[in-house]
């Protein structure tokens, strides 16, 4: 099947803490919010707390890092008894991002970037065999929980067509098999510093 439309809206806030003559250090939290369709894959049905700190160097090649924790509220998706009260927080964990970006122009920038999600306690299936026999065990799954990553690369570009207007698409790649999502997937943000 295929589904399409807005999935989830992230508002983000971010304050410098520190700045130097190039490289500054700042305080930022994203918000989450559950706008999108989350019984087609194009929400998560929570609303989310991600709080994280940034460092950023410009120059022609400007490294940045980012580490952050997301939190995350009850969701439908996450009802693993599938009855009435049943549903659970969706898993939050640790996140990090290192990158760099490389100014082929003044207002043009292309990017790559290594991303880490942790999901701690996730509700998983795990495959096990049954005894039938003495002699005979087939397969099956059985519900438990446990705690993986997902890392993933991204590459794009980031465009300042006129003052403080930012437009930017990359494309994620994932690198371990973990969680369920599409590859590649595809991002196209607009951003407006005041």
């Amino acid at each position: 099947g295929s589904a399409s439309g807005v999935g989830d809206i992230t508002v983000n806030g971010k304050s410098i803490m520190w700045k130097g003559e190039r490289a500054a250090v700042s305080a930022a939290m994203n918000l989450p919010l559950p706008t999108g369709d989350k019984l087609n894959l194009l929400g998560s049905g929570a609303f989310g707390l991600n709080p994280y700190l940034a460092y950023s160097y410009q120059a022609k090649v400007s490294p940045h890092a980012k580490v952050g924790y997301q939190w995350n509220t009850r969701t439908v998706l996450n009802n693993p008894t599938l009855t009435f009260g049943g549903n659970k927080a969706l898993p939050g964990g640790m996140q990090y991002d290192i990158g760099v970006d490389y100014a082929i122009k003044k207002q043009l920038t292309i990017a790559g970037d290594l991303l880490g999600n942790q999901y701690l306690n996730t509700p998983r299936l795990n495959t096990t065999t049954v005894k039938i026999t003495d002699t005979i065990s087939v397969p099956t799954s059985t519900p438990g929980t446990s705690s993986y990553w997902i890392s993933n690369v991204s590459t794009g570009l980031k465009w300042n067509p006129v003052g403080n207007l930012v437009l930017s698409g990359n494309v994620l790649f994932q690198l371990i098999d973990n969680g369920l999502r599409s590859r590649p997937t595809p991002l196209v943000g607009i951003a407006y510093r005041f």
